[in-house]
């Protein structure tokens, strides 16, 4: 097996695990609004973890995929677009991690959670459009 490719399974075994959470963070997401204060004994702050590390982790993968194979990827504009994708759909996951941690504290008001379904299901779309592009990669 060559480094190629493995580093090319890390990255879409990340891309699963990250992309999997997300969607569960983006299903769950509504129960988090209804009962903020079970939010603090809930798997939804790991899920949002998960989600992030894993996310993280494809993205330096596919850093690394385009160092191992000599640049072949970073003048692509689907490769850019991904990675500008992926980027926002790292920082929507973390404004929900943010403001579920502020409020499982005490620190912050449960209203501020109202928005956290529409940002994970903003996310999970973003994140849909990236593997779109890794798989078909148009331009």
């Amino acid at each position: 097996m060559t480094l190629f490719e493995v580093v090319h399974v890390v990255h879409v075994l990340a891309a699963v695990v990250g992309t999997g959470c997300a969607a569960a963070v983006a299903v769950t997401a509504r129960g988090a609004v209804r009962s903020p204060e079970a939010l603090a004994s809930s798997s939804f702050a790991p899920l949002l973890r998960w989600a992030t590390r894993g996310i993280g982790t494809a993205f330096l993968a596919g850093v690394a995929l385009d160092l191992v194979s000599g640049g072949a990827f970073h003048d692509r504009w689907w490769f850019r677009l991904a990675a500008l994708s992926t980027i926002a759909a790292s920082i929507l996951l973390w404004v929900i991690y943010r403001r579920v941690r502020r409020v499982a504290s005490g620190q912050g008001s449960p209203d501020t959670l109202t928005s956290a379904p529409s940002l994970a299901w903003v996310a999970l779309a973003i994140l849909t459009v990236v593997v779109v592009l890794m798989d078909v990669r148009p331009f």
